[in-house]
């Protein structure tokens, strides 16, 4: 013993008496055989599925001959290049400038065809039916009214030369019918010379200064109303000197006619027996004032 708790045990390995041997090493472990081909039979060739077809086999390449003629780009002429812009008024100016008076001005120039019954004239356009307002017709009411007088007159006067002579009497009795239709011829005249006034002017712009659309037919047959009458006289004959001195100054022209002695000639004609010895007196001036301002219009309008 030895005083040792005794003796080492014998070491272990190959040279132990007592161990049990170590075991053996693990063997290297065999790897798994490749999965051969072989396995599953030999690959099929490609020849095994027939020969590869050729392109020839679908028939000849169809050429661009076969489907026409390609077709040709252009599409006809080719469009001619826009002019270059210019910069500046155009050759014809601007034109007129537009109307002040707006609705009762000319309108633009845009006529229909000559044969629809319009003609160009002057700014705007007007019906080719109105004419240049019959001036000649002033001669007649004023020669067939001063023609009344005169034989009114001179039957009068003889009359009071007969003193009671039947033939003297009798003389005197034809003068003074001569008379009546020289007075018949001065009243229709005179409406046929409103109607062809009013007719003058284009339908826009019979407008009386109220704001009165007239119509040649209303000026003339709205003096036949009893005592409607007395009003339209003065609507008549101030509306159309208003009418005719916008359709003048749409123009530029300063000339105008006398809305002052229409108002006149109308209130003597409302009043009795005055109508019928002073009132043609001014009516009569009324009608020369009134054609001097619609000889300017036709002119300014081209219809002179």
């Amino acid at each position: 013993m030895n005083g040792s708790y005794g003796s080492p045990p014998a070491p272990f390995g190959p040279h132990g008496s007592t161990s049990s041997p170590p075991p053996a090493p693990y063997a290297q472990a065999a790897s798994p055989a490749p999965y051969a081909p072989a396995a599953y039979g030999p690959a099929a060739s490609p020849a095994a599925y027939g020969p590869a077809a050729s392109p020839a086999a679908y028939g000849p390449a169809a050429s661009p001959a076969a489907y026409g003629p390609a077709a040709s780009p252009a599409y006809g002429q080719a469009p001619a290049a826009a002019p270059a812009p210019s910069y500046g008024p155009p050759a014809g100016g601007y034109g007129q400038a537009p109307s002040p008076y707006g609705a009762y001005g000319p309108s633009p120039a845009y006529a229909p065809a000559a044969p629809f019954g319009y003609a160009q004239a002057g700014t705007g356009y007007t019906p080719g039916a109105i004419t240049n307002g019959a001036p000649m017709l002033r001669w007649i009411v004023s020669g067939s009214f001063a023609g009344s007088i005169v034989f009114s007159l001179i039957g009068a006067a003889i009359g009071a030369a007969a003193e009671g002579d039947e033939i003297g009497a009798a003389i005197a009795g034809v003068f003074s019918a001569l008379a009546i239709p020289l007075i018949l011829t001065y009243a229709v005249t005179a409406l046929v010379w409103l109607y062809k006034s009013w007719e003058m002017l284009p339908d826009s712009m019979r407008v009386t200064g109220s704001g009165t659309r007239v119509t040649p037919g209303q000026a003339v047959g709205y003096l036949f109303i009893p005592f409607y009458n007395l009003y339209w006289y003065f609507v008549c004959s101030s509306g159309l000197t208003a009418a005719l001195n916008r359709a003048l100054a749409n123009y530029g022209s300063p000339k105008r006619a006398s809305g002052g002695l229409a108002i006149a000639a109308a209130i003597l004609q409302v009043i009795p027996y005055v109508n019928m010895f002073l009132a043609p007196f001014l009516w009569i001036a009324f009608m020369f004032n009134v054609e001097s301002a619609k000889r300017e219009y036709a002119r300014l309008s081209g219809r002179v």
